[in-house]
């Protein structure tokens, strides 16, 4: 039974992975700096704030980590004003949890205030109470206590919230802490599909994966 539902953004809600995969790079291009092999896939999977002190501490850069951060930031909100578009089906699953009467949050390792525009923008903020961060939960998705924290602020038991996730290590975390979790295919993240599917309860990718998931909140 769904009571409450806790959804990632990046590359769940809006299809945007592409985007951070390459922001480091980007940013680093800017300054006349070439990124080394592997910053893509830790930008995937650090907070915001985190990923401008790793820059800092791996290249040679005469700035803070905030101000580094900010710069990422900027790199983002002009993806997120300009281009950023929905996944599919994602308005059909929040308007199937919005009639079920079930919460719904945001946990998000990007700039909360960032994703509250581009939510906005895409019309689907209203589906969300709250938008939560890395660093406003005072944690991260490579611990459950994030998970434990955003079903927390929603009020729900873990065993009934589910976690909407498209990345390995936070779905497998949030699986840890308890929760359910329905994984969604990203094209990021294509090569990990067999190991999401062994941790999720569902795994949604194609449009009859989300009308079966559809019946079943309807049916619930």
């Amino acid at each position: 039974m769904i009571k409450g539902a806790i959804f990632d953004v990046d590359g769940t809600l809006i299809d945007s992975m592409e985007m951070w995969n390459e922001c480091g790079a980007r940013y680093l291009a800017r300054l006349g700096i070439e990124a080394r092999p592997g910053l893509a896939e830790q930008m995937a999977i650090l907070p915001i704030h985190e990923s401008g002190e790793y820059i800092r501490r791996h290249y040679p850069i005469a700035l803070t980590a905030e101000e580094i951060t900010d710069g990422l930031n900027r790199l983002a909100y002009d993806f997120y004003m300009n281009e950023a578009e929905l996944k599919p089906h994602i308005p059909e699953l929040l308007g199937a949890l919005r009639e079920a009467g079930i919460p719904m949050t945001v946990a998000t390792a990007s700039d909360a205030a960032l994703v509250d525009k581009v939510l906005t923008r895409l019309k689907i903020r209203s589906f969300f109470d709250t938008v939560h961060d890395c660093r406003e939960l005072g944690t991260d998705k490579k611990h459950p206590e994030c998970f434990l924290r955003c079903a927390g602020l929603l009020g729900t038991p873990p065993s009934e919230t589910w976690m909407f996730e498209d990345m390995l290590h936070a779905a497998s975390t949030a699986h840890a802490a308890g929760l359910k979790v329905a994984g969604l295919f990203d094209r990021s993240s294509a090569a990990n599909e067999e190991k999401m599917r062994e941790i999720c309860d569902v795994y949604l990718k194609e449009e009859a994966d989300f009308r079966a998931f559809l019946d079943r909140i309807a049916s619930a």
